[in-house]
């Protein structure tokens, strides 16, 4: 078999983020893209990336601050800039997926930009990983009642 590559799994069709979008405008690229992870670039190099939990997170500071959550004070304080984590470890397309599966394991993050000559060309999860495993799972036996052999 094959070894598979990032490449093989990689969503090549990403939604990416520039530092200066507001709070309210990220929550709307996680709903309207379904997405959990959100590159942050700055001319095709990604210099950051933003995941949903860190948008839950920040607002659950908030209100443990005793501080407004409304859009609107939410926008006056945050933007990509500000909840990004910088420089996050990536991978190149033809990075393994063994070692792409052991980046993950080891850090506090659950995807990896994928960039080739300091440009984004895609991003890789742990649900793309999880998603090749199902797919080269050999398929489960099924059993029938009533077929020879199984003593029922």
């Amino acid at each position: 078999m094959r070894k598979l590559l990032v490449k093989d799994l990689m969503t090549e069709k990403i939604t990416v983020a520039s530092t200066h979008h507001k709070f309210s405008q990220i929550l709307d690229f996680f709903n309207l893209f379904n997405i959990r992870h959100l590159p942050v670039t700055d001319n095709d190099k990604v210099i950051g990336i933003i995941s949903i939990r860190d948008m839950i997170k920040t607002m659950a500071e908030s209100l443990q601050n005793n501080e407004s959550v409304t859009m609107a004070s939410l926008d006056a304080k945050f933007n990509a800039g500000n909840l990004m984590t910088p420089s996050p470890i990536a991978v190149t397309p033809e990075t393994s997926l063994e070692e792409a599966i052991a980046l993950l394991s080891n850090g506090g993050f659950h995807a990896l930009p994928v960039i080739e000559a300091d440009v984004i060309k895609g991003i890789i999860t742990e649900h793309d990983m999880l998603m090749a495993y199902h797919k080269e799972k050999p398929a489960p036996m099924h059993y029938q009642i009533n077929q020879s052999g199984f003593g029922i």
